[in-house]
Order: structure tokens, then C-alpha cells, then sequence
């Protein structure tokens, strides 16, 4: 991994050492594979996907473009960018919603996952299933959503921390969120949240095409798709031992078989990197 202490011009050459037109700077590894899959699709130039270490030296990177107009390219998740004012530059490559994780997910992801975990026949995947199963998480975790949104964007500080859904379940051994426990977790949490402000998060996510699992945290999305698969997986009579780590694997290697027009995501990446080839 580069030194990022070095200069805007040392980086703006290290492609050439590389042998490639543009360096591409990322948030951590696990973000590498994603975002070379991306570039690989859509960009009209050859890369190198570097890692930089966390979000703070992503940022500096960043800085970067906008105040040198540097030559290299960054990657990143939007986090809640949607919601406030942020760099728009063509260099700066954003998921359309909070992360990795909100692309990764869809129903024919999870129904692909399962089919290969059950070792079961494609006629036997319960795709419906699949579907009705994302549908509710987003309609469950609207206030959820609009909670943490409120929270950020009003600088308030609270330790909403949704990186995980598992406290929200309905038991240990579901994968269905109770609406009931959510509601008592967004009570605790005392923070008012005005109609205007519910209203003015929904127009921003209703404009940008998106749904609350696009916005939710990733982490909390990919967590309770570990549930769903493993509960699935259990229904039809086998057991499976898989983790975080081996599902985001799995997620990215589906990802990358399957991405096409079908999925939601895919005209913003390929809108977003059109111009990449203007900038080679």
C-alpha cells in the first residue's frame, strides 16, 4: 500500500508504475474486489484499486481532487451523503446508497446463496420467498431508518448504532424483525423527529429511485440477510455454518455473476463511470 503522506503529484504518477491509466483509491481491502468488478464493467480505462486504510484517509484523499484536482480516482460508500451537501465530481465514484452492502443485497442474490448453501435443485430456490422477505425488512425499518437519518444530519450525537439487526429480531432463532421492538428501541433513543423532517427523508429517497434497504447500514442489512439465509437454509433440512465474512464473500462472487440491467443499482454505476473515459 502507498504511502498517502506523500504529495498529490507522487500520487498522480504512481499509475505508471502500476502500468495502468488511473490509480483508485478505496476505503479498505474488503472494498477491492467490489470496486475493481465496478471499473472492470464500466470504466473506459485500466485501474489499480488501492486501499487506504479507513474513512478519515479516504477523505484527505479526496481533498485531493477537490482542491488540486488531482489525477487519481477515489471509491467509497455514500454513508448519508444523499442527505447533505457533498463532493459531486466525476473522480469521486459513490454507491447509490449507504454501502457495498445495500448493492450487494437483492433477492436474487439471497436466492442464489441459499440454492448453493442447501445444494439444492433451481426449481427448488424459494425465490418468492426471497422477495416477500425484503419487501417487509423495508417496510419495518422505515422509522429505524428515518431515526438514524435524523440523528446524523441534526449532529445530535446519540449512539443510535445500527450496525447490526440481531436485538431487533423477534427471537433468537428468527429472521424477522419485530416492529414492536423497534418501536420501544426508537422511544429509548428520545429524539423528536418533526413531520417535515420524516417528509423531507422520504422526497430525498422517493427522488433518488431508492427504498429504505438501499439506505439502511450495511452492516445492519447484511446481518439480518445472514438470518434470513440461515433460517431458509434450516427450513429445508440442512444446516450450514457461515459468518459475516464468508456471506460478504459469497455476496460479491454472486455480485459479480449476476450484475446486469435487471439490477436496480446498475445505471447509476454505469452512469457514474461514463465519464471516467472522458477523463483518461
Amino acid at each position: 500500500m502507498p504511502d498517502f503522506d506523500y504529495s498529490v503529484a507522487a500520487k498522480n504518477v504512481l499509475n505508471k508504475f502500476y502500468n495502468v491509466d488511473k490509480m483508485v483509491y478505496v476505503e479498505g481491502e474488503d472494498d477491492i474486489p467490489f470496486w475493481e468488478f465496478i471499473f472492470d464493467k464500466f470504466a473506459g480505462c485500466s485501474v489499480e484499486v488501492e486501499s487506504v486504510g479507513g474513512k478519515p484517509e479516504l477523505i484527505k484523499v479526496v481533498k485531493g481532487i477537490e482542491d488540486e484536482n488531482a489525477e487519481y480516482l477515489v471509491a467509497m460508500d455514500s454513508d448519508f451523503d444523499i442527505f447533505k451537501y457533498s463532493i459531486s465530481h466525476c473522480k469521486v465514484i459513490k454507491t447509490p446508497g449507504y454501502s457495498i452492502e445495500n448493492t450487494l443485497v437483492t433477492s436474487e442474490s439471497l436466492a442464489k446463496i441459499i440454492k448453493t448453501l442447501a445444494r439444492i435443485p433451481a426449481k427448488d430456490v424459494p425465490r418468492g420467498q426471497c422477495v416477500e422477505w425484503l419487501d417487509k425488512v423495508n417496510n419495518v425499518i422505515k422509522n429505524l431508518v428515518i431515526l438514524d437519518v435524523a440523528n446524523e444530519m441534526g449532529g445530535h450525537g446519540l449512539k443510535v448504532a445500527l450496525e447490526s439487526s440481531d436485538r431487533f429480531m423477534i427471537s433468537n432463532a428468527s429472521c424477522d424483525l419485530c416492529p414492536e421492538k423497534i418501536d420501544e428501541f426508537i422511544e429509548s433513543i428520545q429524539l423528536s423527529v418533526t413531520e417535515a423532517t420524516i417528509s423531507d427523508i422520504d422526497k430525498v429517497i422517493n427522488d433518488l429511485g431508492l427504498s429504505y434497504i438501499d439506505v439502511v447500514r450495511g452492516h445492519f442489512l447484511l446481518s439480518a440477510s445472514l438470518r434470513f439465509i440461515r433460517t431458509t437454509v434450516r427450513t429445508i433440512g440442512k444446516n450450514i455454518s457461515i459468518s459475516m465474512d464468508a456471506l460478504y464473500a459469497n455476496m460479491i462472487s454472486v455480485f459479480e455473476n449476476t450484475f446486469d440491467e435487471s439490477h436496480p443499482h446498475f445505471s447509476h454505476y454505469k452512469k457514474s463511470l461514463a465519464s471516467i473515459k472522458i477523463t483518461a
